[in-house]
């Protein structure tokens, strides 16, 4: 696990620190625990708070306190233990003096003491900004722009109106206690679930038991694929205890790397190796590359042996290398590399959630889209089988990055000629899969791929394992959370809920936010910032008047049957061809190692390459600063 942790970190993605309250005991704050059982003791309640403990119920104990104390003391005894002066405090000796140097961008916390901001400033790395609790509203744009960000998830001490340490301040930052009742379009479980989605984390001081942080990685981990995330943990003396601990990991996408329980220090020692240059290789990291060629190669004859046993004719695939790219609670996903060079996907998912009929119904045929510069594909099986407990998909091999990172690093939404584009291949992919009596049930963000060959820009909708037949009354619930249409949810989609799917993604794209009614304000002034740039509706809808992000608004509706279900009528139109780089550029999306898209003020876009004459060229001074940073970290 160390070497996979330190190819992520030394890669240009990196790691994002999640930094826990165990980091600072170093310095002498309390631990969680030690703090609340103090407290009760003053308060006379210390039976009451050490049985919430004992049942891992912080919250409740929190609540207990501040109730017993009253809001006064209970703020003032707070600010007292962890708002302290540490102007003169060394920190070097210490395993929080390495975050500097293990961080390149964001860093997170649940901490309410400024640990983490005077030891980033002492290394010459001052945070640029530091957001607090439930202030995370522009934390995605800055996230998008890998800034220099200190998160702090739960507030902090000095600011009692933004903390959530209580129960019903984490009832009211979160929602419900369990995981179905999570309310995951709540600010700060949604900025949570984006970045489980788009960014490694790497879990360090944090104790890593059933809370309110916890369920939401729980509900992205059953609802989503998300990335593998890592977490320096102490491991359980007891062989039975490390076995459950290591099962809990791994149902929430995270790969541990242990140190013996109660040796601290040892932490310190990991971080130095991982970010120690060495100038001499040792002889184990020597024999890496050898090693995992075999493992790799190992892989590839498991691969070709399961899918034989499963009736795959695997003569024209004989896999000689494969490689893992993600296992989660419900399906685990391969990339198989052929002796002509091709490539293939593998995916294994429990048979209670994918449906063979509906991928068998699916396989072997093609949905693309290519109109208005835009081409769309749906990545269809090549075959579909199944085993005792998982149904087996061989998938073709997509280029392309996910769109919702690409909404995340870019400092300007999707808007204008793109998004229609976008609206219009996701409706007509929607579409050619009704065609053929199957709905796709997964359609987010995360579920896209955005690429480009040249100066065309290209999507890919994959992840067909929720898909089911639309004939079938008896449905396996799924969801993708703000993605997913109510009665989807309820296990009753119809073939409106995909578009339902596909208005919420439009609606992040051109925000930045996902969709969300139980803040109507909030709701409708995301749709009236959505620009479809110069396209129109069908001219059946003209005689009432609606624009087009006005189709948003449509398709959001609770109740299917207030959706229109007609796609060739919702499909845009442009007004006119555009003039292609003409006009000024008012915005900038990051395509990663494809170039960027810029988009102009009449609305067209155009994927280019960043050069000096570009740059001249942009007089807004935060897309060109964007763009220069762009290039330093990049080179293109």
């Amino acid at each position: 696990m160390v070497h996979l942790l330190r190819r992520q970190i030394q890669s240009p993605l990196g790691i994002i620190p999640f930094v826990g309250a165990g980091m600072s005991v170093s310095l002498g704050f309390p631990t969680w625990t030690n703090f609340l059982l103090a407290q009760s003791d003053l308060s006379c309640i210390k039976n009451d708070v050490a049985a919430f403990l004992a049942n891992g119920k912080y919250e409740e104990a929190a609540e207990a306190l501040r109730l017993a104390r009253g809001d006064l003391r209970f703020n003032d005894t707070l600010s007292g233990q962890f708002d302290r002066d540490l102007s003169g405090v060394d920190a070097s000796h210490t395993a929080i003096a390495y975050l500097p140097m293990l961080a390149s961008g964001p860093v997170i916390t649940t901490n309410f003491d400024t640990v983490l901001e005077h030891v980033f400033s002492k290394n010459s790395r001052p945070f640029d900004k530091v957001i607090l609790g439930r202030r995370v509203d522009n934390a995605l744009e800055q996230l998008a722009l890998n800034r220099r960000l200190l998160i702090k998830l739960h507030g902090e001490c000095a600011f009692p109106q933004d903390r959530v340490l209580t129960l019903s301040e984490y009832e009211a930052a979160y929602g419900g206690v369990e995981v179905g009742r999570l309310d995951l379009s709540l600010q700060l479980p949604n900025l949570l679930k984006v970045v489980l989605q788009s960014r490694p984390l790497l879990f360090i001081g944090c104790s890593l038991v059933h809370d309110r942080t916890i369920g939401v990685i729980s509900a992205v981990a059953q609802s989503v694929s998300p990335l593998v995330h890592y977490a320096i943990v102490a491991a359980p003396r007891e062989t039975t205890a490390l076995l459950v601990r290591d099962k809990f990991l791994a149902d929430l996408g995270i790969r541990p790397i242990w140190y013996p329980e109660g040796q601290h220090d040892s932490i310190m020692t990991l971080l130095d190796h991982l970010l120690t240059r060495q100038t001499v290789v040792s002889c184990r990291e020597a024999q890496e590359p050898e090693a995992d060629k075999k493992r790799s190669v190992a892989l590839a004859d498991q691969l070709n042996d399961e899918l034989a046993h499963v009736g795959c004719d695997i003569k024209s695939l004989n896999f000689r290398q494969a490689e893992e790219i993600r296992r989660t609670k419900h399906s685990r996903i391969y990339r198989g590399l052929s002796a002509d060079g091709t490539s293939k996907i593998i995916k294994f998912t429990t048979s209670d959630f994918a449906s063979l009929d509906a991928l068998r119904q699916i396989t072997g045929q093609s949905v693309e889209v290519d109109q208005y510069g835009l081409r769309a594909t749906v990545c269809i099986p090549l075959w579909s089988g199944r085993t005792r407990s998982e149904v087996v998909e061989l998938l073709p091999f997509v280029e392309g990055i996910p769109i919702e990172l690409v909404r995340l690093r870019s400092p300007s939404p999707f808007q204008g000629d793109l998004l229609a584009q976008i609206f219009n291949a996701l409706l007509r992919c929607a579409n050619g899969l009704h065609e053929m009596g199957v709905l796709h049930r997964d359609i987010t963000p995360s579920n896209i791929l955005l690429s480009s060959v040249g100066e065309q820009a290209k999507i890919a909708l994959i992840d067909l394992s929720f898909a089911c037949q639309i004939a079938v009354t008896e449905q396996v619930p799924t969801s993708s959370g703000p993605y997913t249409a109510p009665e989807q949810a309820a296990g009753a989609a119809v073939p409106v809920s995909d578009f339902y799917s596909i208005a919420a993604t439009c609606f992040f794209l051109a925000t930045g936010n996902s969709p969300s009614k139980d803040d109507q304000i909030l709701f409708d002034a995301g749709v009236a910032a959505i620009d479809f740039g110069d396209y129109h509706i069908f001219h059946d809808y003209k005689s009432s008047k609606l624009f087009p992000k006005d189709l948003i608004r449509l398709l959001l509706q609770p109740d299917p049957n207030a959706r229109p279900s007609d796609h060739w009528r919702l499909v845009l139109q442009p007004t006119s061809s555009g003039g292609f780089g003409l006009y000024p550029i008012v915005g900038i999306l990051d395509f990663g190692e494809y170039g960027i898209a810029t988009i102009h003020e009449d609305g067209a876009y155009c994927i280019v390459k960043v050069t000096p004459e570009l740059l001249r060229g942009i007089e807004d001074k935060k897309l060109r600063a964007f763009l220069q940073k762009r290039q330093r970290a990049t080179g293109r």
